[in-house]
Parts: structure tokens; sequence; C-alpha cells
């Protein structure tokens, strides 16, 4: 027995010491490590532009920082900057405040945010300018809530968080390549829950150790793996969101967006080149506009329409965000389809209950 317990000492007494030493070697030498709790590392990886710019938040993952301004995207000289507002969202043109205000919430990731456009050329200003310019008013208040890198689970999170700040009368969704990145070691479901609750006070704790950040690396997905081959041929990876999640994170958030009085309209997702995997979550989209209605613009046909050789010139950034000539090509768009359902001409005559509370826009 006394074996037993001498046993059991010394493997207490030396953990300790065994922890320490590696801590001490592994800041020595910097190995790599990777902490669940700094999104760039984890989820945002190939987003170089927004390091040090954004904020860890236990229930969306990450958040840009408030008050800043975030170079992101846009051509080499140019000098134009994205204001981010005192909510951690970017700065949009659009902030009429009396209680007849046409409200409106974007929600998305970096397509959504504008990481190649310069003010006022994003797409939500875009569109929103565009029906303003129809209907001949001003009566528009835009927030745009796209988060780089952030998934249709996120933006669910987003959305049931940050909708009571506005009240908004239209909510228009644009993502999906994010759901369809490969998890780095988990989905978001899981993630999320590793760090909800009383453990998020000691998980956090713990990324701190360079030891254990090491450590982690051992058992999950390098960054090596996953960048070996194009994500449209790596079908057989984990996503950070799977297709039917997918489906239900946006069938939970239109039906939200119904029950709270607002109009919701998704728009489908296509690179610069074609993405197999990404036409799984282009089809839930399609399921959901013939199973429960859902208001989808299928942007996919500007692609197809266009010359081969002109895609790359004339729409695409990079080989996934828009420039502005592409951000408008989709608010034409979707500024035709929401005309056609009438909900402008619905929301002139009506007014809220409320006046609007704007964040203080980014200086």
């Amino acid at each position: 027995m006394w074996r037993i317990t001498r046993f059991f000492t010394i493997v207490a007494l030396a953990l300790p010491v065994l922890f320490l030493a590696g801590e001490l070697v592994a800041r020595a030498f910097h190995f790599p490590g990777m902490a669940l709790h700094d999104p760039v590392v984890f989820r945002c990886r190939g987003l170089a532009g927004v390091r040090g710019k954004i904020v860890w938040h236990q229930r969306y993952f990450w958040t840009l920082k408030p008050d800043i301004e975030l170079k992101a995207g846009m051509k080499p000289g140019e000098k134009k900057t994205i204001r981010i507002d005192s909510w951690g969202f970017r700065t949009t043109p659009w902030r009429y405040q009396g209680v007849d205000a046409i409200r409106w919430i974007f929600l998305g990731d970096s397509m959504v945010l504008g990481w190649s456009s310069p003010p006022g050329k994003s797409f939500p200003d875009v569109l929103v300018s565009l029906v303003a310019e129809r209907y001949d008013t001003q009566r528009m208040a835009s927030f745009n809530l796209g988060i780089p890198a952030h998934s249709s689970y996120q933006t669910l999170k987003i959305l049931r968080g940050e909708f009571d700040r506005v009240k908004p009368d239209i909510v228009v969704y644009w993502g999906g390549s994010n759901d369809n990145a490969p998890a780095n070691g988990y989905c978001d479901r899981i993630f999320a829950r590793l760090y909800a609750g009383p453990m998020y006070t000691l998980r956090h704790l713990l990324d701190k150790s360079a030891f254990i950040r090491w450590t982690r690396t051992l058992y999950l997905v390098p960054n090596s793996t996953i960048e070996e081959r194009p994500w449209e041929h790596s079908l057989d990876y984990p996503r950070r969101v799977d297709p039917p999640q997918y489906f239900e994170n946006i069938k939970k958030a239109k039906a939200y967006c119904e029950h709270r009085g607002a109009r919701f309209l998704a728009i489908t997702r296509q690179h610069a080149r074609h993405d197999l995997a990404l036409d799984f979550y282009n089809a839930m989209l399609q399921r959901l506009e013939r199973e429960d209605s859902l208001v989808l613009v299928d942007i996919r046909d500007m692609y197809r329409t266009a010359p081969e050789d002109g895609i790359m010139k004339n729409y695409p950034q990079d080989k996934c965000h828009f420039n502005a000539k592409g951000n408008r090509r989709v608010a034409e768009c979707v500024a035709t389809r929401i005309i056609e359902e009438g909900w402008i001409d619905e929301l002139m005559t009506s007014t809220n209950d409320d006046t609007l509370s704007l964040p203080v826009a980014g200086t």
C-alpha cells in the first residue's frame, strides 16, 4: 500500500515541475502554439489585416475593436480605411434616427463588412443607396454587422444579441464561405461549448500557457494539412458548420426575424473560382426557398453570364471578395428583389415605436 501511496505522491510532485519545465522551454524556443481564444490563430488565420484589430467575445467568439480604423484588402497605395463604430461594427452613411426610419441589418462575414470596399462602396451601403434613390427618401438607417471569418453559427448569435438594439425592418444575410472552411479541431458548436459558463475563465487562463498551446497543436489539424490543397478539393475535411447545421442556422434566423416582425432575405455565395463544397451550402438555401418560402437571391448567375476572361478583372477583388463593381452588381440584384417583394412600399407608411439609438460613428 505504501508503494502505491509513494508512487502517486511522486507523480503529484513531479507534474508541476514537468509542466513548469515545459513552459520554460516552450517560451524560450518560441514553439508554435494554438490558442483557442485567439481567433486570428484558430479561426481567421488567413486574414492578416485583422491581427490586433479584433477582441475576444464569449458569445460571438470575436468582434472588431470599437472606435478604430481598419485598412483591409484595398489596393496598394490606397489611403482609404474602414471606420469601426463604438459598437464594434463598420460605420455606414445611413444614420436616420426618426421613428419613421426604415431599419436594415446586414449579417455575414467579410463580404458584408466590405473587406475590399472604401467608404460608401460596400455592398450594404450601395444597396441602401439604390433603394433610397428609387423611393426618393433619406429615411434609412443601416447597420453593417458583418465580421471577418464569421460563420452562420456566429451570425445567428449576433442577430439574437443585437436585434433589440436596432429592431430592424429588413435583415439581409450573405455568408457561407466560413461555414465551409475546414474546422481546426472543433466545429463551431463544440468550440462554443468549450467556452460556455464557468469553464470560460479556466480555459482562458490555460490558453495563456505556451506549453499547453504547443501540445494542442499535436492533436489539432496543423496549418499545413489544410493549406496543402485548395478548399474546393477538400470535401473530406470536417467543416466549421456542416451543410445540415447551416440549413438549421439559416432557418432559425429566418424564423426569429419573422417572429419579431422583420423581413428576412438571403443571398447565395460564390467565389471567383468555382467551389464544389460551397455548392452544398447554396443547396441548403435553395431547399429553404422551396420548403420554407425563404426569399433568396441567387447571384451565381453573375458568373454564368459574365465573359470568362472578365470574371477576375471585373468583379472580384481577390479569390473571394468583390470589388466596387461586383458589390454594385450584387446590390442591384438584391434591390430588384426587395422592390418586387413590396417591402419598401409597406414600410414607407409604417413607423417604429421608439426612436433609434445609434452607435458613435468611427472617427
